[in-house]
């Protein structure tokens, strides 16, 4: 984390992954106005670091040399943080998250918590003292803002130097873990991994997923394992603060949760502007208090996103039902054109992940001479017993013949995440093209 000014001024922190210290001088010219005091970084090796950087162990052994002191900002102007997008639709991109945005983020998110309490017949406090892992990254809008909110809670976090399955099972054992906030990449990781029958889960009462679409696969194997568990979805995104969709009682499984108070939202027909009703596909417009600024020194982009009425366009493609559930597609530019057809990769992956021998897999796009576009998929296996011939098989029995895997199988070791925790649709081949298959 790059500390700044921001304990002595109104300059928000720059939170940064330790992987792009060696590019700050592009961070440097995307926020010309940046004090830097201090870069304090969290490390897993003792590897040399670069000048003007200060390892946070080393940090502690320092005794406190200045006070603090009153500061003037205005809510809804000033920013608190400066997190940047995921860059999973282009360059990453500095977005302005206001003092107001994450207050109102918080105050709904404890808002949604209250209410689930209430539901059951319970006490809110009951939650105080209790335990849970902090595993995501704290660059990261999501792994910021849940330590906040817990916090808030009354939780106990263990944090975590780096992700590792077994550690993270193992520690849920050892300091009885009830909680957990993960993304679709780890709990894929747990609902296949031999490793989960190794240590006693029986402590472990909710998991609470967010950053992209979790298969229905995935929470079924999942369930079949730990069947007291409850694994709820919620929708958000770096730009809404967190999030506007937040997990209620009860809800589908592949739900991500219902609109929280103070937000508005709006499905709407890429094509012909109109807005969708239930159990209609459109793109996801939000709007309400927690929705950022802008982009820092992006005004362009900003009004690619940010309409003049104020809504968020989201580029994400989803349905409502009629009791209110919100249920994600895909991204829209994602989609694969196939002879004109839409296809969504996250759907070929949810079938592909029920065959029994396959423990991840990630569908891309690639370019086809006829086509135009064709599915190919990146698939780990159990076992070398799994052939192409046998995916292809499984995945024809159950799709339309469009949506067909006609740009092939590889078989890979693994998926890379990106350092966000999302699955990389990067694929080892870079630019790739196929003819008739």
């Amino acid at each position: 984390m790059v500390i700044t000014s921001e304990f002595t001024t109104d300059a928000p922190t720059q939170p940064l992954h330790i992987s792009l210290l060696d590019k700050y001088e592009y961070f440097a010219k995307e926020r010309p106005d940046l004090i830097v005091f201090e870069i304090i970084v969290l490390r897993t090796k003792p590897d040399p670091l670069p000048k003007g950087v200060t390892d946070f162990e080393e940090m502690l052994k320092c005794k406190p040399d200045f006070d603090y002191r009153a500061i003037k900002f205005d809510m809804k102007e000033d920013l608190i943080t400066l997190p940047y997008s995921s860059g999973t639709t282009g360059a990453p991109k500095g977005v302005m998250i206001t003092h107001f945005n994450l207050a109102s983020c918080l105050e709904m998110f404890l808002f949604n918590e209250k209410r689930k309490w209430a539901e059951l017949g319970m006490p809110f406090d009951i939650v105080i003292g209790r335990n849970s892992l902090a595993i995501l990254p704290q660059y990261h809008a999501m792994g910021m803002f849940t330590m906040v909110a817990l916090t808030f809670m009354g939780i106990q976090q263990i944090m975590f130097r780096k992700f590792h399955l077994e550690s993270m099972l193992m520690h849920i054992e050892k300091f009885d873990t009830t909680v957990l906030i993960l993304v679709p990449a780890i709990i894929n990781q747990m609902a296949f991994s031999p490793l989960l029958d190794k240590y006693d889960m029986s402590c472990l009462m909710t998991i609470n997923s967010g950053s992209a679409p979790l298969s229905k696969n995935v929470i079924e194997r999942l369930k079949e394992r730990l069947p007291d568990i409850n694994i709820r979805q919620s929708y958000g995104m770096t730009e809404m603060s967190l999030g506007c969709h937040f997990s209620v009682l009860n809800q589908p499984d592949n739900a991500t949760g219902k609109l929280t108070a103070n937000m508005s939202m709006k499905v709407v027909n890429q094509e012909t502007g109109k807005e969708c009703g239930p159990m209609e596909m459109g793109e996801l417009r939000v709007k309400g208090p927690v929705i950022m600024k802008g982009y820092k020194n992006r005004p362009e982009d900003t009004k690619k996103t940010l309409d003049a009425d104020g809504w968020l366009i989201t580029g994400d493609l989803v349905y409502y039902d009629k009791e209110g559930f919100l249920y994600v597609c895909e991204r829209a530019k994602e989609l694969i054109k196939v002879k004109g057809a839409q296809v969504a990769p996250a759907e070929l992956e949810d079938v592909i992940l029920g065959h029994s021998g396959i423990v991840d897999c990630a569908v891309v796009g690639v370019q086809h001479e006829i086509n135009g576009e064709a599915p190919r998929a990146f698939v780990v296996r159990k076992s070398d017993g799994v052939s192409e011939e046998d995916i292809h098989r499984f995945v024809n029995e159950r799709v339309a013949r469009y949506k067909q895997l006609t740009g092939g199988i590889i078989f890979v070791e693994t998926i890379p995440p990106d350092p966000n925790w999302k699955d990389s649709k990067a694929t080892p081949e870079g630019d790739v093209s196929c003819g008739e298959f």
